[in-house]
């Protein structure tokens, strides 16, 4: 682990949240977050949602999420500032229950954020 990981870690926060994805019906399932590092998805039925960064999601326009797999995962080293991003989504069956927990820095200001991120 290095000093960088360290500081990350202390200045770390999480938080959860969740709503209901409606079948065929897009809406803003996870607001927009500029100090979002990562963000763990699931739903409650096993159902399959789409989401994607407009209100154009559809079945046929976004990204799938099929909890046979387990949770999504999203984090700022793979996903980049996708995970950032205002995720709209919906149902492709009856509506679903979702949740998701984040994981943020707090920082002062956005230089701080992009230190420690290092860009």
């Amino acid at each position: 682990m290095c000093w960088e990981d360290i500081q990350i870690a202390r200045k770390s926060r999480v938080t959860q949240g969740g709503g209901l994805l409606r079948n065929g019906i897009a809406s803003v399932a996870i607001p927009a977050s500029k100090y979002r590092i990562a963000l763990l998805i699931s739903t409650d039925n096993g159902a399959t949602v789409n989401f994607g960064l407009n209100k154009d999601v559809s079945m046929k326009n976004g990204f799938v999420y099929s909890p046979q797999g387990g949770p999504m995962v999203l984090n700022f080293r793979d996903s980049g500032q996708l995970v950032n991003q205002t995720l709209w989504g919906l149902s492709t069956g009856a509506d679903v229950q979702f949740s998701y927990v984040e994981t943020s820095l707090e920082c002062e200001t956005y230089e701080e954020f992009k230190r420690l991120m290092g860009y």
